[in-house]
C-alpha cells in the first residue's frame, strides 16, 4: 500500500496500496467486520482508530488477464499453476527452472496461479469490472494505480473500466478513481495515454488528482509532450534498490520501516507504500532479489522470517 498527505498517498501494489491526505476523500467504505482464511479478523475502529478523512488510499490493478479463452491441453481452462503442480513429477516441481516437462507449454505462456474468485475472467469483462470497482469501494479504496510500466497500455481494457465506472457514476454510486505509472519507453507511454485517456473529456472526472491536477507516475526528466508535462502532476516511481525518503518519487515496493516520498518539505511525508508481499531480502537490509532466491517475503512473512507452516500455502486468499 502507498500513504500520502495531500500531500500524502498511501498506494498499494496489487500487493500495495497508495494513500494520500486530502481535504475530500473519494470513498468512505463501509466498516464491516471481516475475518480471512486463516481466522484472522480485521482491526477495527477501536484498534486503528476512525477514518481520516484527509487521507486517500490506492490500489494497483492490473489489466493483463486476457488468458480466459486460451485453454490448456490438460485443463478445463487456461493454465492453471495449482492445477499443474499437481500433475508435475515430484523430479520436475524440485528444480522448476530445469524442468522442460511439455505440460508447462511453449515459453512465454501466461499461467493464472490459481482459479480466481470469478473463474478465468477477462480483464475487459463489464461484470467483473463492476463487481471489482463495488467490492473497492466498500474497502474504502478511493484510486487505482493501472500498471503500463511495460510501454503497453491495455486501451480495450481501459476503455471498459471508464465506460463502467462511468455508468456507474450516472447511477448514484461511488467508484474509485483513476491514474498511470510508467517505467519502459515512459515518454512513448505518456503519449499513449495522453491521446487514449488524458486528453478525452468524458473521463476527466475519473482521474485522481493531485496538487489540483491528473496524476500521471512517470519520470518528468523522460516525459516531452507539453501537454502531459503542463496539464498533469508528475511523480517519479522510486524502484526499490535503496530504501530512502525520496523528494516526489513514489514508492511502489517498501519492507517496514518504510521511507515515504515527500514533496514540500523532507519531514512532511506525501506518500508512503504497505507492500503485503515483497521480491526484497531479509535483515540487515531490504534488497531487491529474484523471487526465485528464495529470500522473498510472501504474505505470511513475519518477525523476520516466512512461515512455512502446513496449510499456509494451500489457505492463501484467492484474487
Amino acid at each position: 500500500m502507498l500513504f500520502t498527505s495531500l500531500k500524502k498517498v498511501l498506494f498499494s501494489l496489487g500487493c500495495c496500496l497508495l494513500w494520500v491526505p486530502c481535504a475530500n476523500a473519494q470513498s468512505s467504505g463501509v466498516p464491516w467486520k471481516a475475518q480471512d482464511a486463516l481466522g484472522r479478523d480485521v482491526q477495527s475502529a477501536d484498534q486503528v482508530g476512525e477514518l481520516k478523512p484527509d487521507k486517500k488510499v490506492g490500489i494497483f490493478y492490473f489489466l493483463w488477464l486476457q488468458e480466459a479463452d486460451r485453454k490448456a491441453p490438460w485443463n478445463d481452462g487456461p493454465y492453471d499453476l495449482a492445477k499443474l503442480f499437481k500433475l508435475l513429477p515430484k523430479e520436475d516441481l524440485k528444480n522448476v527452472e530445469q524442468s522442460d516437462n511439455e505440460l508447462w507449454g511453449t515459453p512465454g505462456t501466461y499461467f493464472f496461479w490459481d482459479e480466481p474468485l470469478y473463474g478465468y475472467y477477462s480483464s475487459s469483462d463489464p461484470w467483473v469490472i463492476r463487481r471489482h470497482m463495488q467490492l473497492l469501494t466498500t474497502a474504502g479504496v478511493d484510486f487505482l494505480v493501472f500498471d503500463t510500466t511495460n510501454n503497453v497500455t491495455y486501451p480495450e481494457v481501459v476503455e471498459a473500466i471508464c465506460k463502467t465506472l462511468l455508468q456507474m457514476k450516472k447511477e448514484g454510486a461511488e467508484t474509485p478513481q483513476i491514474t498511470f505509472m510508467l517505467n519502459t519507453n515512459a515518454d512513448q507511454t505518456a503519449d499513449k495515454l495522453w491521446n487514449e485517456v488524458y486528453s478525452k473529456e468524458e473521463y476527466k472526472d475519473l482521474l485522481f488528482k493531485l496538487d489540483g491536477k491528473p496524476l500521471l507516475i512517470g519520470d518528468p526528466n523522460v516525459v516531452k509532450n507539453e501537454n502531459v508535462l503542463s496539464k498533469l502532476t508528475l511523480r517519479k516511481a522510486h524502484w526499490p534498490f535503496t530504501m530512502v525518503d525520496t523528494e516526489k518519487a513514489w514508492h511502489w515496493e517498501a519492507a517496514y520501516p518504510q521511507p515515504y516520498c515527500w514533496s514540500e518539505s523532507p519531514d512532511k511525508p506525501e506518500q508512503v507504500n504497505v507492500s503485503v508481499a515483497q521480491n526484497l531480502s531479509r535483515a540487515p537490509h531490504a534488497q531487491v532479489t529474484p523471487m526465485s532466491s528464495g529470500l522473498a517475503r510472501g504474505r505470511s512473512f513475519h518477525n523476520g522470517a516466512q512461515r512455512r507452516a502446513r496449510g499456509t500455502e494451500r489457505n492463501r486468499p484467492r484474487q
